[in-house]
């Protein structure tokens, strides 16, 4: 019991506990640091290396264990750490766990029924955490050999794993020592070449070195002052208890005066260790840049840090340099053009939707600058070309020529095309953002027909799988770029969603599967101001149309790895086999993905909620010159832009026509309601002579009354005996029975007016226009059932 309470009393002792204080304080300055630098690395991940290891250095320093065995279980528990937080194997771990209890309780029973253990559940579980550690290490292991053969490679997964170890190794040592040495100054010398070594690597501000002297100073004069404190008592020399907190302001000051100096001056020459540590490590520029990129770092440019350099701005008729991101418009489901697709030759007998899949995806123009409110294009430089002329290579493997025939309702000069632009029958204007990278093409002149023959990839899962990351220098620049203002917890579950996944295919596949579960609605507000469009969506709105879908994918591939950009056009699934060809409304402009594999180029995948996932085909031999000349040569088989015309007309027709009898139909309202108003304005008197005089025009226009000489009763009468013969009708009977009655009312009403000296009483009035509302549409069907019935007489 009494060495229970000794353990704990040096566990609690005061110097221990300041001394433990000092070194979790400047460990976590020393992990936002990092986090500032290198890309992806979000703070509560260090922050939890830098507790949880400092701890576990605590207590192992507690432990009679020599430091090489400290120094292994440490090892060892970090990197089982590291893997339960960054490659998410609780799940697989659970499961084991759980499997393992079950098969236990079943042990009792293997002497009665043998049969009854099943070692199934646990060789898939094992199989499950086998196969998810193996790829965690596989990825570091291709992540490091690259770094040692001199060609770095940005993986997010690795670079999360070695700065964690890394940060983890340092806490472990920090918490080890100050606990069994009892030096806090040595406990933090590695983390301070660690955050030392990666500013001057990166050309950063020394800022997190003035944190770290700012808060390592006071703390390291108020420790040592507890030391002497002890010195003092064990040879009893008398000292003012208050002396503690002379020596707390005094330390706060000088530390603050020291940081200021330092920051102001070089008198501590930290710029000057910065540069022996440049000198001492020196690489090449493109060494440099190339490791930084493996690490996850971010060199500051020359010149002033943080300076980033404008956009061109340059104007390109019917090409939108950005794309915002921002409230859905809501379009109409008006056809606004038809595409026909041609098989190039050797392709059997496909058909032609079996060329490019149940849907078409019309490529417009391609975004590669994520600017966290939307997209834009980088800089660009136009190029003209002749009708006919290459502008692509075509003896790719894997890819088929397609020749496609648009027709579209009003004149544009955008071109529109499935997959890569090769060449169109009309003049044409490319805008490049490299030899090898097209923000889009637009005619010389507005037009409603063209040809496009462009270059699809037909490739399959298997392949994509094998395609590798060995991705050209101008994909892994413009391409795997994301803006500093993208928060680290994006950067975060594109990396947990990611991290067991064994290739970039599987990876890109994850992220589209996950985003698919967002549903689809247009019903979405604009982004908060100063909001990242794709935290918004992820962690906030959870729901949206394409361009949330769109958006959130390329940002988590990017993020993860993989270079994505950015597509804007349509897609249609509507194929019309009279014209042989998919009908496009306006309502079907459309965002998606392309993900770039090498050998391949860029391969389409759909990350909306509700709309079919591209189908992968099998692998095709590839295009010559020869399939270009005959697809160039191949006549049109004609009627498309005749067909379309027809189905345009009928659609315009039918549209004329129903806007036309909505109009007749508001214009006969607003004539009734504007009559009864003007009525109801009149006097009394006024109000049944004003009816009589209608209801004698509608005698004429229903042609019941020939003499205009008649009595009103005589008027009346008439009305009747026509009103009798509706009412036999079986349709028509009941609704013209009230006729009659109101006929009467109204006509008495006219000659109590017109020939009676008593007055109508003011009520009457009320009466009267109630009877005349309710009899007047009833004259006025009577009137069209008579003009039907001259245009179709009866058989």
């Amino acid at each position: 019991m009494n060495s229970i309470r000794s353990w704990v009393s040096q566990i609690l002792d005061r110097l221990n506990l300041l001394s433990l204080s000092i070194v979790l304080v400047t460990l976590y300055v020393v992990a936002r640091g990092l986090v500032e630098v290198v890309h992806g690395l979000e703070p509560s991940l260090l922050s939890n290396m830098v507790f949880f290891g400092a701890m576990t250095g605590w207590i192992l320093a507690l432990t009679p264990l020599t430091g090489w065995t400290t120094s292994l279980i440490g090892l060892l528990t970090g990197i089982f750490v590291i893997l339960l937080r960054i490659g998410r194997i609780g799940p697989e771990l659970f499961t084991l766990f759980r499997n393992m209890v079950e098969f236990r309780t079943l042990i009792r029973w293997w002497v009665i029924d043998p049969q009854v253990l099943n070692w199934t559940t646990i060789t898939v579980a094992l199989t499950d955490l086998k196969d998810s550690i193996n790829v965690l290490l596989i990825r570091g292991r291709d992540w490091v050999l690259a770094l040692a053969n001199g060609e770095p490679m940005f993986d997010p997964v690795s670079t999360a794993l070695a700065w964690s170890l890394a940060t983890w190794i340092v806490a472990v040592w920090a918490g080890w020592v100050v606990r069994r040495r009892k030096q806090p100054l040595l406990a933090l010398i590695p983390a301070g070449v660690l955050i030392g070594t990666t500013l001057a690597f990166t050309g950063s501000r020394t800022t997190s070195l003035l944190w770290l002297l700012s808060t390592m100073l006071p703390m390291l004069a108020i420790v040592n002052y507890e030391k002497q404190q002890r010195q003092w008592r064990k040879i009893r020399l008398q000292f003012s208890r208050t002396l503690w907190q002379v020596i707390v302001v005094w330390a706060i000051l000088l530390s603050t005066v020291i940081v200021i100096i330092a920051a102001l001056t070089q008198s501590l020459s930290l710029e000057g260790i910065l540069d022996f540590t440049r000198r001492f490590g020196s690489y090449e520029n493109t060494q440099r840049e190339e490791v930084a990129e493996s690490l996850g770092m971010e060199l500051e440019p020359a010149g002033q840090p943080g300076h980033r350099r404008s956009q061109s701005n340059v104007s390109v008729p019917s090409l939108n340099r950005q794309h915002l991101i921002s409230s859905s418009l809501r379009l109409s489901n008006q056809e606004v053009m038809a595409i026909r697709i041609s098989p190039p030759f050797g392709s059997g007998e496909a058909k032609e939707g079996d060329v490019v899949g149940t849907s078409v995806y019309l490529r417009s123009m391609t975004y590669d600058r994520y600017t966290s409110r939307g997209w834009k294009t980088g800089y660009t430089e136009s190029a003209e070309y002749e009708a006919g002329e290459q502008v692509s290579q075509i003896d790719l493997p894997s890819h088929r020529l397609i020749k496609q025939e648009l027709v579209v309702v009003e004149p544009i000069q955008a071109v529109y095309m499935i997959g890569t632009l090769v060449t169109t029958d009309q003049e044409f204007t490319v805008v490049w953002r490299s030899a090898e990278d097209a923000f889009g093409a637009f005619f010389l002149e507005p037009t409603n027909r063209s040809q496009v023959v462009s270059l699809i990839p037909v490739v399959s899962e298997d392949e994509l799988r094998a395609s590798g990351n060995d991705y050209p220098d101008w994909v892994k620049t413009r391409y795997l770029s994301l803006p500093d203002t993208v928060p680290g917890r994006v950067l975060a579950l594109a990396r947990d969603l990611t991290a067991t996944a064994p290739t970039p295919y599987d990876r890109a596949h994850l992220i589209e599967s996950y985003l698919r579960e967002f549903p689809y609605t247009l019903d979405t507000p604009s982004p908060p101001l100063g909001r990242d469009v794709t935290d918004y969506f992820l962690f906030d709105l959870q729901k949206g149309f394409c361009d949330y879908h769109a958006t959130s994918m390329v940002v988590l591939a990017r993020a993860a790895g993989i270079p994505a950009r950015m597509v804007v056009g349509y897609m249609s699934d509507r194929y019309d086999p009279d014209l042989e060809a998919y009908l496009i409304s306006e309502n079907q402009a459309h965002a998606w993905v392309e993900i770039y594999f090498p050998g391949y180029g860029w391969v389409e995948f759909e990350p909306t909620a509700g709309l079919p996932t591209h189908e992968r085909q099998e692998s095709y031999a590839g295009s010559e010159q020869d399939d270009l000349n005959r697809l160039l040569e191949m006549k049109n088989r004609g009627r498309l832009w005749r067909n379309l015309d027809r189905v345009t007309q009928d659609r315009n027709w039918k549209l004329t026509i129903s806007v036309s009898l909505l109009v007749i139909f508001i214009g006969v309202v607003a004539w009734f309601v504007i009559d009864h108003w003007r009525i109801h304005r009149l006097p009394t008197e006024a109000v049944a002579l004003e009816i009589y005089n209608q209801i004698q025009r509608y005698g004429k226009k229903l042609r019941i009354i020939t003499d205009i000489g008649i009595t009103p009763y005589e008027l009346s009468d008439t009305f009747v005996n026509h009103g009798g013969r509706i009412t036999l009708n079986k349709f028509w009977g009941r609704a013209f029975a009230p006729t009659l009655g109101e006929i009467k009312f109204l006509t008495k009403s006219y000659v109590q007016v017109s020939y009676s000296p008593h007055k109508l009483a003011d009520e009457a009035k009320g009466e009267m226009i109630r009877a005349w509302w309710k009899l007047r549409w009833r004259l006025w069907i009577a009137w069209l059932r008579t003009i039907f019935r001259r245009l179709i007489p009866s058989g």
